[in-house]
């Protein structure tokens, strides 16, 4: 009778313990199968609602891309850019073509994703939708999801077809104009007005942007949602689509020949773009030969070498035997409003310090800058009424002094210049003729100091002062200085580059693109020159580097503080990709499911275990007894 009591108990427990991992594992289960979100996918006014909002169940660490692919299996039609995956095609609905404006929005509960559709990982209880946007221009206003659906006679009314049996080819999906927001190609045959003839006019080739560094310095948005060239909560994800596509399209353009000057250094490492270790070190040798060679070294030639070195890296303190930064503040021939501004810019690049017996300090450039402004409230190389270029410039050297009582009100007034001065096209002229270089300078300048040049006080006639610049891109991903020009201008496409990437940090409140931090990287210059040597034909990376004259972008001031971005080049042989803090931040947060079940595996694992010894030991015991 004891000998059953004892069975009993055991054959009870291990019951119990069956019980328990069975009861865990179908919890377990559902857990899981119960992660659902709802789909739905509205075209236009042909295809209408290609998918009614629809309940699908999700896995874990799933993207909306993937999710959208697989209920469109054979239907989804995608384009790989720095930035990602960019979605240009549902079903046989594809973005670009007869509606080169045209893109597709994606939203989650109701507002425009931050990320991309194939960066963002969906949760439990998600709304996600795909709309279709006929004019990037105009955007979806604050029409709902469920609007957009009534516009379009509702899911009742829909065609039986189902998703993805009508998906469309791959063969169009590369070409031109298809592939979402367009690039601002309005190149016209026939049309070959000047290129760079008027670009080595004071001003017309500055660099860009100035310091906002302060969280919450950088708002953009302006409070009314829909409207062409408000940057709310609707309408600002969609002009960066547009903005993130055309800054792609200038980087491989860049990337696809040579880097042809520190302009395009800074602009296309600040990008994040992927930019060869070899092409790096070898514009870093460049810089040393310049440095080495250049009898005249000074001034804003030798202000932009700082912020050139900076961009890749290196110390400019201590380069090629030198130290650059001490020979600019001591430097006599800075005395022009330009000089004054290439100055201040790289003296900022990395917050030198300046000893106070030095010819030029921060306070003294500062002085000599406000003393240049005209009654009108701008800045001109020669004139006496502002131009846009110089007063871009200087807002771009300012900016991180704008809180001061003497630079507000100068900036202010200069401000409302512009606003003036802006042609109804959203652009700006330079010697009567509107172009790519005025128009990137005041986005540098508008950006750095907190002013949304895309918003409504920057905005004539329904056409942004961002859609402006971005009108002077041609097919091939370069920027042509006027608009009746069919070739490009190495400065416009310069110049342009790092103004949106400028505008791109403004918008992610990242500061100024002109502002490195970090220790430098020491740089084997003798590697540097080797690899330079090495045959191009083993790797597609690009090696070539032509060196500026001095009188090609004497004038193009470049720096600024970018206090949350930083480029550290560690030369090397392999290829090296930038990775920017927020895109590491939202690689490393991976998405779990909860561990929704009874009791956590380890309680089960010891209890399974506990188990096993004690039907051992009841085993032995028997045997024993039975001996």
């Amino acid at each position: 009778m004891r000998q059953l009591k004892k069975w009993m108990i055991v054959s009870l427990t291990a019951m119990l313990l069956v019980a328990v991992s069975f009861v865990n594992t179908v919890h377990t289960v559902f857990a899981e199968t119960a992660n659902t979100i709802t789909l739905a996918v509205v075209g236009d006014a042909e295809r209408k609602v290609i998918l009614c909002p629809k309940e699908v169940a999700v896995q874990p660490d799933e993207t909306a891309l993937d999710v959208l692919k697989r209920e469109f299996p054979n239907g989804i039609v995608t384009e790989q850019s720095s930035f990602g995956e960019y979605l240009t095609g549902v079903d046989g609905l594809l973005s670009g073509g007869e509606n080169p404006n045209s893109y597709w929005s994606f939203e989650v509960n109701g507002a425009a994703a931050n990320v991309g559709a194939d960066a963002y990982k969906v949760r439990s209880g998600d709304t996600v939708a795909f709309r279709y946007v006929t004019d990037w221009n105009v955007g979806l206003g604050n029409k709902t999801l469920e609007e957009s659906i009534a516009e379009l006679g509702g899911c009742e009314e829909q065609s039986p077809d189902q998703p993805g049996q009508s998906g469309p080819t791959d063969g169009n999906s590369e070409q031109p104009g298809q592939s979402g927001p367009t690039d601002g190609n309005s190149e016209q045959p026939g049309q070959s007005g000047p290129t760079d003839g008027n670009s080595e006019q004071p001003g017309q080739s500055g660099p860009t942007d100035g310091n906002s560094e302060q969280p919450g310095q950088t708002d953009p948005t302006d409070g009314e949602s829909g409207q062409p060239g408000k940057t709310d909560e609707d309408s600002a994800p969609v002009l960066m689509e547009s903005v993130n596509k055309t800054i792609d399209n200038a980087v491989q353009f860049m990337l696809s020949r040579e880097l042809q000057s520190d302009w395009e250094v800074i602009g296309v490492l600040q990008s994040a773009a992927a930019v060869s270790d070899k092409a790096k070190a070898t514009y870093l040798k460049s810089l040393e030969d310049r440095v080495n060679t250049s009898a005249r070294l000074n001034n804003m030639a030798l202000a932009r070498t700082i912020l050139a070195i900076n961009a890749l890296g290196a110390d400019p303190t201590d380069f090629a035997g030198q130290n650059l930064v001490s020979k600019l503040y001591n430097d006599e021939t800075v005395g022009s409003i330009n000089s004054y501004i290439y100055a201040l810019l790289a003296l900022d690049s990395k917050d030198y310090e300046i000893p106070s017996d030095a010819k030029w300090t921060r306070d003294s450039l500062i002085s000599e800058i406000l003393k240049e402004q005209h009654a009108d409230g701008g800045w001109s190389f020669s004139s006496e009424t502002g131009d846009p270029d110089m007063t871009g410039m200087v807002l771009t050297a300012l900016a991180p002094y704008k809180s001061r009582a003497e630079v507000k009100p100068a900036i202010d007034n200069a401000v409302s210049l512009l606003k003036t001065l802006q042609t109804s096209n959203g652009g700006y002229e330079s010697d009567g003729v509107e172009n790519a270089n005025s128009a990137a300078q005041v986005v540098t300048g508008l950006a750095a100091v907190g002013v949304d040049p895309a918003g409504s006080e920057f905005t004539k006639d329904g056409h942004t002062l961002i859609q402006n610049l971005q009108s002077f891109q041609l097919s091939d991903g370069s920027f042509k200085w006027l608009s009746t020009d069919s070739e490009s201008s190495s400065l416009a496409s310069e110049q342009a580059l790092y103004a949106l990437v400028q505008y791109k940090f403004y918008r992610e409140g990242k500061g100024s693109i002109f502002h490195w931090t970090g220790n430098p990287v020491s740089v084997d210059n003798g590697s540097a020159e080797e690899t330079a040597s090495e045959d191009s034909e083993s790797s597609n990376e690009v090696v070539t580097v032509v060196t500026e004259s001095p009188a090609a972008s004497a004038e193009a001031p470049s720096t600024e503080n970018n206090t949350d971005t930083e480029e550290i080049v560690t030369v090397s042989s392999s290829k090296e990709t930038t990775t920017t803090p927020a895109s590491a931040a939202s690689a490393s947060k991976k998405q779990k499911l909860p561990d929704t079940a009874m009791f956590g595996t380890e309680t089960i694992v010891m209890t399974a275990a506990g188990a096993v010894l004690m039907t051992a030991g009841a085993i032995l015991w028997r045997r024993k007894k039975a001996a």
